[in-house]
Parts: C-alpha cells; sequence; structure tokens
C-alpha cells in the first residue's frame, strides 16, 4: 500500500473500475503484549501523530473496540498495519483476529529487535520494546517487519511435531552427551568417540570402571558387546575399550595407574 524511500512516504490511491480514486490513509497500530497483564496498543497515521492509545485483553470484544478506535476517521477500505513482537503465546490470537478481517500483520525480525533491546538499554530504564516504538517501525524501518501469515492447519499441526521431534530430540542427546564426559574423566583415551550404541551402554551397565573392565577380558567383552550389538560390533570394539581401560604411564593424576579398591593408602614416609 504504501513505500518509505529515502525518507520520504509514497502514498498510493485505490482506483476503481469507473474511474473512481480514493487516498488511503495508512494507520499503524504496535501492540505491547503483555503476559500476566492486558495488551497495549498505539495507533499513529501516516504522519506519525497519535490516533489513540488503548489497553485490551485477547477476546474478540475487545479486539473490535480496538479496531474501530484505529479505523476512526479514516476512509473507508483503510487497513490497519499492526506490529508487534511475537513472544510466547500471546501473539497468536491478535494475529488471527486481524487477520481474517484483512488487516496486515507484521513481526519485528530477530536482528532488529536484538539492536531496539540494545539501543534501549543505553538510552531507557528497560530494554522492553514499547507500543509507541513497534508503532513507528513501518515508518522508520519497514524492511526490519516480516509479515506473518498464518498456516493452514495441516501446516501447522506438522509445524508442531516437528517442534517436538526437534525438542525430544535435544532432551536425548543431553544425557549422551554427559555420559560421555563422565567416561572421559575415568578413561581419557575413550572409545566413544561417535554415537553411543546399545553394546557401549551394555559395557557401561556393568563395567564402568576400568578395573573391572580389565578383570572381565577380551573374549567375556566380546560376547557381551556381540550380544548387545546383534552381531554389528565384536572384537575389534571390545579391544577399543580395553586399550582405553589399560593405565598410561604419565605424571598426570587422570592417567596414572589405577589404584587397588583394597589396598590401604600410603602413608608419608617417617622423617628422622
Amino acid at each position: 500500500m504504501f513505500a518509505a524511500r529515502r525518507g520520504r512516504l509514497e502514498r498510493r490511491r485505490l482506483v476503481f473500475r469507473d474511474g473512481r480514486t480514493v487516498d488511503v490513509q495508512r494507520r499503524l497500530a504496535g501492540i505491547d503484549l503483555g503476559i500476566a497483564s492486558a495488551h497495549t496498543v498505539r495507533v499513529l497515521d501516516d504522519s506519525g501523530r497519535e490516533v489513540c492509545r488503548r489497553r485490551c485483553e485477547p477476546s474478540v470484544a475487545s479486539l473490535t473496540v480496538i479496531e474501530q478506535a484505529a479505523l476512526a476517521g479514516a476512509p473507508r477500505g483503510t487497513r490497519l498495519e499492526v506490529v508487534m513482537e511475537p513472544t510466547g503465546p500471546a501473539w497468536l490470537p491478535i494475529a488471527v483476529f486481524f487477520s481474517t478481517r484483512g488487516h496486515g500483520v507484521y513481526r519485528v525480525s530477530s536482528q532488529k529487535a536484538a539492536d531496539l533491546r540494545r539501543f534501549l538499554s543505553r538510552h531507557a530504564k528497560s530494554n522492553r520494546i514499547d507500543a509507541d516504538t513497534l508503532a513507528r517501525l513501518p515508518l522508520v524501518d519497514p524492511d526490519g517487519l516480516t509479515p506473518l501469515t498464518l498456516p493452514t492447519g495441516e501446516r501447522a499441526a506438522l509445524d508442531r511435531r516437528v517442534r517436538a521431534y526437534d525438542r525430544l530430540t535435544m532432551q536425548a542427546a543431553e544425557p549422551k552427551v554427559r555420559l560421555k564426559d563422565l567416561v572421559r574423566q575415568l578413561m581419557p583415551l575413550t572409545p566413544l568417540t561417535g554415537d553411543l550404541g546399545q553394546a557401549d551402554l551394555a559395557v557401561l551397565e556393568q563395567w564402568a570402571d576400568p578395573r573391572a573392565l580389565l578383570r572381565l577380558g577380551k573374549v567375556e567383552l566380546t560376547a557381551v558387546i556381540v550380544t548387545a550389538s546383534r552381531n554389528h560390533s565384536g572384537a575389534a570394539r571390545a579391544e577399543q575399550w580395553l586399550a582405553s581401560a589399560r593405565p598410561r604411564s604419565s605424571s598426570t593424576p587422570s592417567t596414572q595407574r589405577w589404584p587397588s579398591p583394597t589396598s590401604p593408602p600410603k602413608s608419608p614416609p617417617k622423617s628422622d
């Protein structure tokens, strides 16, 4: 409808089939979404003058009042340009209401939001992007806004499933990383350099102690690995575990010879 170029706003007109033209005004609505409180709304015209300021709730009745106040005095056919920062789920009812009524809904890009917060943290008491700042963004930086398009039901369901899959994948990976770190503390030359398989888990379940692993021996360890991996791994993997469990001659505490669990600690030599 409008374009901002070289600091000037270029207004366009609606042209009807009978030749009539109507100048269309911009109405810019910035909405500061509240989580535990009401939403704050600031509406400006295309020159930056304030049209109204209101507070609303995410209900049809409350948002209808906002729409009527924002369009008061505007020519017929004027669309609102609603700008918000979609944090949390509070943005969805607002986007659904205004999108279904033919208005444009825009969100602040992640980079622009970060830049604004850095600026506000230096020059204001809070780094929160308020409703007035959101309403002025289409005038000062239209490229910093991204049109918000609501997906279809099928696409929204797919998006939820993909997000759930990603979340579960990350949750499953965290314990594996922690387990690998613990094994590396016991065995600096850990064999767990790639994926953590069922055979590795079977070994760690009973023989996480390097001394117990060495006492088990290669033959029995190979049998355990073959059974747990269903013949996908065998003697080579067993040798990797045993090589990691064998003590190395070094002065560092983490690679010193494993002490016997039954031997008493050595007392310091007595001075004459």
